[in-house]
């Protein structure tokens, strides 16, 4: 019985760990590198245009969802 609660404990811990992961760009077949590369290629052409700060995170969005990346 012990060790089917503690087996319990640590699944439940996993998959909390796992559902904490933070956000990021992702595109099949991509390095981090590239969509790092992607991501700064986004926000230089986006600050070079002088929008707001507002409206700079919309933007980016935008740009990276046209290169074919999603949010997750």
């Amino acid at each position: 019985m012990y060790k089917v609660c503690v087996s319990l404990v640590l699944l439940s811990a996993a998959l909390m760990a796992g559902g904490c992961a933070t956000p990021t760009w992702h595109r099949a077949n991509t390095s981090l590198y590239q969509m790092e590369n992607d991501l700064s290629k986004c926000r230089y052409d986006i600050r070079m245009n002088r929008l707001s700060e507002a409206r700079v995170e919309k933007v980016v969005h935008d740009c990276m969802q046209a290169k074919g990346y999603r949010w997750r």
